[in-house]
């Protein structure tokens, strides 16, 4: 059973067959009226799930968590994992130097980093999708895994999240990444011969050609930041990364972090990556401050 808590914890994907069994604890919950700190944090995802996803619930699932008591504590930590955790400047200066040891998937996690793409539009990224002359790249779309009752197929789905394509302009640094991987591709090439494959034209694939297996690129990763400290790191913190990165430095253009990103709108990118900071407050405070600190001194020599 701890297993099963902490594997559901490290997974923000609440499998469904959980949140079904979720809606029996719920009554029997509801019937015999148990103490809320009978309540496993599993439970309580589980419990978060089912209102995310049962359409057929109609009350606020906030009120109704307010009414059994929850412990607001522990509630608040059991979704700890749908937060975003970005690498700090020495995590990600330790994860970069680690990457020089890991030519398989180097350029794949850079260019997460250079761009904040999404994991799938980044395994889904084809070479016709790449502009070196114009170093542009469009994402348009995105290596999805389809489940079935065999296990499942990969395939490449023609859109991304938001439903449309964006185009962004890269850096150098890009360019020079996907350049080093267009080297490594061609060298795998020709070392496979016959037995390269790379049907879907793919910028990122594994030695033969094919896609490069999500879950491996997932396993990978966790690896590598587990060796720089950062074990509850996700490939997805690479976004989060690029995000808090690009806002920081660029506070007054939170439209152009909006189209690299593919968010829909502004406010799903200032609400999600854009936290409290006592020297930014410092300094928009002191912006306003210095404004009418220089209105006072222009009425003074007026007057």
């Amino acid at each position: 059973q701890k297993r099963q808590e902490t594997d559901a914890l490290h997974n923000p994907i609440v499998a469904y067959s959980t949140i079904l069994s979720t809606h029996l604890k719920l009554q029997i919950f509801i019937e015999k009226k148990k103490e809320a700190s009978q309540i496993t944090n599993l439970f309580i995802l589980s419990l978060f799930a089912f209102f995310l996803y049962d359409s057929v619930v109609h009350f606020s699932s906030q009120a109704f968590i307010h009414s059994l008591h929850f412990d607001s504590n522990i509630f608040r930590q059991s979704f700890t994992i749908f937060k975003s955790f970005p690498l700090n400047s020495e995590e990600l200066s330790a994860f970069l130097e680690a990457l020089e040891d890991d030519p398989e998937f180097k350029n794949a996690y850079l260019f997460c980093i250079y761009t904040g793409v999404r994991e799938g539009e980044c395994l889904g990224l084809s070479w016709s999708n790449v502009n070196f002359e114009k170093k542009t790249v469009t994402i348009a779309q995105q290596l999805q895994k389809v489940r079935s009752e065999n296990g499942g197929t990969y395939v490449i789905k023609k859109c991304t999240k938001t439903k449309k394509p964006r185009t962004i302009c890269v850096t150098n640094s890009v360019i020079a990444c996907l350049k080093n991987e267009k080297m490594r591709q061609e060298e795998n090439a020709r070392l496979a011969g016959k037995l390269w494959n790379n049907e879907w034209d793919l910028v990122f694939t594994n030695d033969l050609g094919r896609h490069l297996i999500i879950v491996t690129f997932y396993k990978h990763f966790k690896r590598i930041v587990a060796k720089i400290g950062r074990p509850d790191a996700r490939p997805h913190d690479l976004r989060h990364t690029f995000a808090s990165l690009a806002i920081a430095d660029n506070r007054g253009d939170i439209k152009s972090v909006q189209t690299i990103l593919g968010h829909s709108n502004a406010m799903t990118t200032l609400n999600t990556y854009t936290h409290p900071d006592e020297d930014a407050q410092r300094e928009s405070i002191g912006t306003v401050d210095a404004y009418i600190d220089t209105l006072k001194k222009s009425n003074e020599k007026q007057g």
